[in-house]
């Protein structure tokens, strides 16, 4: 996760960390994806969608609009926000 989000802080880590362990499967889809980029900087708007088996529990899935910027860094790019 920090070599595409390096901005994540130690909590952050932590909290997703302690929902990985408690899945059996995790998938994220990404739709509709729209990016916008000026020099190094990037933003991209785009339809999440999450689908998360538990150990315990049902299935769940959402669907959010989210928005991320990255800026790149060589050849690749990483989240920034």
């Amino acid at each position: 996760m920090l070599q595409v989000f390096p901005s994540l802080d130690r909590d952050q880590l932590e909290q997703l960390r302690r929902t990985f362990t408690g899945l059996t499967a995790y998938s994220i889809e990404i739709r509709n994806p729209r990016v916008g980029v000026q020099a190094d900087i990037a933003t991209v708007r785009a339809l999440i969608v999450r689908r998360m088996i538990p150990r315990v529990g049902r299935p769940v899935a959402n669907e959010v609009e989210a928005q991320f910027r990255l800026r790149r860094a060589g050849s690749a790019w990483v989240i920034t926000a």
